[in-house]
This record gives C-alpha cells, structure tokens and sequence, in this order.
C-alpha cells in the first residue's frame, strides 16, 4: 500500500507511483488527511521485506524517489512486514538519496527484532 498526504500529493501522482509499483504486485493506493496548520510531506509504505529490499533500481523505487522533489522534507513511514510481524521504520531527510542507504541497510537493522526503527541519516536506530 502505497499512501501520500493530501496537501502535498495529487492523486494523479500516487496513482502515477503505484503503477511504477504493480510490476511487484497489486498496490493500494490512499490519501492521508491530517489537520493541522502546515502539515508534513507524509508517504506511508507498507511492504514486505523481501519485496522492499528488491526494489533499490527498479522502476518502483524510482517512482518513490521522484516524490521527494517537490517537497522540502518528506517523511517516510515503512511499515515493513517481517515474516508476519509488522516493523515500523520512520525516515525524514530532504534529500532522496538518504532513502538509497536506508532501504540498503533496513535488513540488518531487522536482525535485532526491533518494533520501530528511527533513521537518523546514516543508520537505522532501534526506538523499541
């Protein structure tokens, strides 16, 4: 599944993502609302692990990569499906590349069976 906020993503655009993601199976496709004065560039990804690590290079993950450009911080939220334990992962950066090392490295971060993980711009932390 494949979710955008509202205020920062048209749906031609997530639709226009979800696409680039089909070849990797159906992708759901949804608005975020969130009600405040200036709300952040929120993306949600929920994905299995395997099909996440498989993406860095693919079509899928440029399309991903293309909907940091408009916005000056975007934050991602994973929620990463772990041999069916759900993990969730948060990622700010302003910069696209950051999501290169972060999708690299979220499978060892995965080893020490973390409930949340924060980035913090060069490596996974584990919140809990």
């Amino acid at each position: 599944m494949l979710a955008g906020d509202a205020a920062h993503w048209t749906d031609a655009e997530l639709i226009g993502a979800a696409e680039d993601f089909a070849g990797l199976g159906c992708v759901a496709v949804a608005r975020r609302y969130q009600f405040a004065q200036g709300p952040e560039a929120v993306l949600v990804l929920q994905v299995a692990l395997p099909i996440l690590t498989s993406i860095v290079g693919t079509a899928a993950y440029e399309a991903l990569k293309k909907l940091w450009r408009k916005h000056p911080t975007t934050v991602l939220h994973l929620h990463v499906d772990d041999d069916g334990r759900e993990v969730v992962a948060h990622l700010e950066t302003t910069d696209p590349s950051g999501l290169d090392a972060a999708v690299r490295s979220i499978e060892s971060a995965l080893q020490s069976r973390p409930d949340v993980l924060f980035w913090d711009g060069k490596r996974w932390q584990r919140i809990r």
